[in-house]
């Protein structure tokens, strides 16, 4: 948001809390007309603010046909100061996606700690595998010249 945009959106949360936490929609457009002028800029800034207000926020909501009142997140984004209720809600943001990349680290290495676990199983069934493969070989040849040719026949 612009300075413009947060100074609206300021003004459009005290507007909605001096009155009582419930305006129409038209008074709350009027009220924003008469503070902040109604040219072009100021149009577009009154509609910009009012969408990020209503659905990309969620701190004003249309009650009925066209009263807004303030949700609870509202309430507190007025009491404690718009910009200062953003700045929070970002550093909300960042930690969750902190949060996320820690998560994924923390799977990648379980998954490395279980495929070390895999990989040493694989090895013992291998070992154990060529173990008897060498004990059949040497009792079908107990000398290790024909255990030797034995391969080498099969092999070839």
């Amino acid at each position: 948001m612009t300075k413009q945009q947060e100074k609206m959106a300021v003004l459009a949360l005290d507007f909605i809390a001096q009155n009582n936490n419930a305006v129409s929609k038209n008074d709350l457009l009027k009220d924003m007309r008469l503070k902040n002028g109604d040219d072009n800029l100021a149009r577009a800034n009154r509609s910009i603010v009012y969408d990020k207000l209503t659905q990309e926020l969620a701190l004003v909501r249309l009650t009925g046909q066209s009263l807004i009142s303030l949700t609870e997140n509202g309430e507190v984004a007025q009491r404690m100061g718009f910009p200062k209720y953003m700045k929070r809600l970002h550093g909300q943001e960042r930690l969750e996606v902190k949060i996320k990349r820690l998560d994924f680290w923390i799977k990648l290495i379980d998954l490395l700690d279980k495929s070390k676990i895999l990989i040493i199983v694989v090895l013992v069934l291998l070992y154990i595998f060529m173990s008897l493969c060498v004990a059949l070989f040497y009792r079908l040849s107990p000398t290790l010249s024909g255990t030797i040719l034995l391969i080498l026949g099969i092999v070839v």
